[in-house]
């Protein structure tokens, strides 16, 4: 879906190259949609099957009571400005579906931090890629970003480095991402 519409692609398909389009939307209940379509397309239907009722399983153990804790979801690669993920972001979806609340309200997609959004934001745990963190300069130079030390998490030392793709990506791994996610605000004070 992503890939839409995109020049390559329709050459792909001109030279009469089979292209199936995955869902890319960044909600738990396409994660089983992309499967079926992948396992269809493979022509592994079985294995898509036990593989779709694993995930059902996963899904279904993941939090459903909310946690009362604001989360910052930080994107930063190398030689880019740092970005907070506002709402209608993948991360703001995962962040939800873990059940806490995304600490950047009111404006969607990514924004690049100000001093001013990240103190009003508050958030009490900082969610980062490692390769951001190491893109940064490591956990130090995190508090050095616009307002952060300001606020709880920044106060508190609170942050989690995490695989982005399996917490972004709505694929096979984003479950395990979440649980890592709703285990590292739980343990929160």
């Amino acid at each position: 879906d992503q890939a839409q519409p995109s020049l390559a692609l329709k050459q792909v398909e001109q030279s009469h190259v089979r292209v199936v389009t995955v869902p890319g939307t960044p909600d738990l209940r396409a994660i089983d949609e992309k499967v079926r379509v992948i396992a269809q397309a493979t022509h592994h239907e079985a294995q898509g099957e036990t593989l779709r009722s694993s995930l059902r399983q996963a899904l279904a153990a993941l939090p459903s009571i909310p946690l009362n804790k604001r989360v910052l979801f930080i994107l930063s690669h190398g030689g880019m400005t740092a970005m907070a993920a506002g709402q209608q972001t993948g991360a703001d979806a995962a962040i939800r579906a873990a059940g806490l609340q995304n600490a950047m309200q009111g404006f969607t997609r990514y924004q690049p931090l100000s001093q001013e959004g990240v103190m009003a934001s508050q958030p009490d745990l900082v969610v980062i890629s490692q390769e951001g963190l190491n893109a940064l300069g490591g956990e130090e130079n995190l508090w050095n970003l616009p307002g952060l030390a300001q606020t709880p998490a920044g106060r508190s030392k609170q942050v989690l480095a995490i695989d982005d793709m399996a917490l972004l990506g709505f694929s096979v791994r984003t479950p395990k991402a979440i649980q890592q996610l709703r285990a590292r605000a739980e343990q929160l004070p």
